[in-house]
């Protein structure tokens, strides 16, 4: 029992360290423009498109997962159509083994939206863009409803076929639903591949599976975005992180809880 519970503080400890990269949003609320909190950023967010007035602000309050600890501050909120939230990496991934993971939580996919968080490599916005993940519309003029590739109330990632080039692939990661979803990628920067998991436990094996998704060659990126166009969809995007080890995942409340009274009984029965 003293290492079964060794092993689960170790694993709270791994998954509350400081990614390469993080930003939990931990700021006051108003416009996210200018904030420049996190680590393993070279700027601040910076609102690089808007149109109807569309904006992100810092949501008082953050979003949290089952199988994430470590969440903190507050997050980012966009009201719906239609923004990008642009900002740049310390450096560029272009190499080795390479996690990306966030929470995300909308309101509705009617309307063909388009919220998602995208990667750029060298240029902004959609002339930079790699690959995007969230609700996607088709990019290409059709919309969700109507591509039978990405249907309308889904999750999807695609990546592209080149630094702002065309869609490459496309693959459903589930259907759309209201609650907070946790997003990890892992891409293999050095076989130009890439597998998604949506919403995985502490019984996930990040270092294997998940849904593949090629991408194009010598794929890399250097700057992270986030977008929300087109429809009513309000969405909120927090704990947003970067690292060269995968995010470690904990055990439900309800779990832990269960190891907290066997350890309990033990005692009891020693006494």
């Amino acid at each position: 029992m003293k290492k079964l519970f060794s092993m689960l503080l170790g694993m709270v400890m791994a998954a509350t360290a400081g990614a390469g990269v993080m930003d939990s949003f931990d700021y006051e609320a108003g416009t996210l423009i200018g904030a420049n909190g996190g680590t393993g950023w070279t700027n601040a967010w910076a609102n690089n498109y808007s149109r109807n007035g569309g904006n992100y602000v810092v949501a008082s309050t953050g979003l949290t997962h089952t199988s994430l600890t470590g969440e903190s501050g507050n997050a980012a909120y966009s009201p719906g159509d239609g923004t990008r939230y642009q900002r740049m990496l310390d450096q560029k991934y272009e190499s080795g083994i390479v996690y990306l993971s966030f929470l995300m939580q909308g309101t509705t996919a009617q309307q063909d939206p388009y919220s998602a968080i995208e990667l750029q490599s060298g240029r902004d916005a959609d002339q930079g863009r790699v690959f995007q993940i969230g609700i996607l519309r088709a990019d290409d003029g059709i919309g969700n409803s109507t591509n039978p590739e990405l249907r309308n109330e889904e999750f999807y990632a695609t990546s592209r076929s080149a630094i702002g080039g065309g869609r490459k692939e496309s693959v459903k990661l589930s259907d759309f639903n209201t609650s907070v979803n946790l997003f990890v990628v892992r891409f293999d920067l050095d076989n130009d591949v890439a597998a998604v998991y949506f919403n995985p436990d502490d019984k996930t094996d990040l270092t294997s599976g998940g849904v593949g998704l090629s991408l194009f060659a010598d794929f890399s990126f250097d700057r992270i975005a986030m977008a929300n166009f087109v429809g009513a969809n309000s969405t909120t995007i927090d704990e947003i992180r970067v690292d060269t080890v995968a995010p470690v995942l904990v055990p439900e409340p309800a779990t832990l809880s269960m190891f907290g009274l066997a350890a309990l009984f033990l005692k009891r029965r020693r006494a």
